[in-house]
């Protein structure tokens, strides 16, 4: 459990870092794009973790494999 949240939670800390780093102040769309960062993340989590857990091995797929 705690191996998938690290990912997110490096996300946002990132994220706030940046904010840091290039001066850009704490407003609303930053504040409204961590939960929303967050949200993506954590869905990607739950169809990875679901697809591993059905045996799946090749969750990417490429470009060129799908037009076989």
């Amino acid at each position: 459990m705690l191996l998938t949240l690290v990912p997110l939670i490096v996300a946002g800390l990132v994220t706030l870092e940046l904010c840091v780093v290039l001066d850009l102040p704490l407003n609303f769309a930053n504040v409204l794009s961590l939960p929303l960062l967050l949200g993506v993340g954590v869905a990607f989590k739950i169809y990875h973790i679901m697809a591993w857990r059905a045996g799946e091995t090749a969750l990417r797929q490429d470009r060129n494999d799908a037009r076989d």
